[in-house]
């Protein structure tokens, strides 16, 4: 699964799936999400709320956590350069890890 930098304000602040994604790999039971994003040699984890609107025009997953993130790892860029890619996959039903930049 891919996800898109999503910037909201001009910042960095959310992972956004293709709508084709979100339909194939997530459940519309699940309301919570771990997301586990790298840093250095090991990864931080943290819960993000599947809002409804995830399930209509926004397929983000947002946080301030994530945004830290972004800047934290150098990967927050001004919105007129193209979003950072990321590849990720469920590692339990209700936990995705963040792999590499895409």
């Amino acid at each position: 699964m891919t996800f898109t930098a999503w910037s909201h304000e001009g910042e960095w602040y959310g992972l956004r799936v293709s709508k084709k994604e979100r339909n194939t790999y997530f459940s519309k039971q699940i309301e919570k999400i771990f997301l586990e994003l790298p840093i250095k040699n090991d990864f931080i984890r943290f819960q993000v709320n599947v809002t409804p609107s995830f399930w209509n025009n926004c397929p983000e997953l947002r946080s301030a956590k994530i945004r830290n993130w972004f800047n934290a790892c150098g990967y927050a860029r001004p919105t007129t350069i193209e979003p950072p890619k990321f590849q990720a996959s469920f590692i339990t039903p209700n936990t995705i890890r963040v792999k590499r930049y895409a």
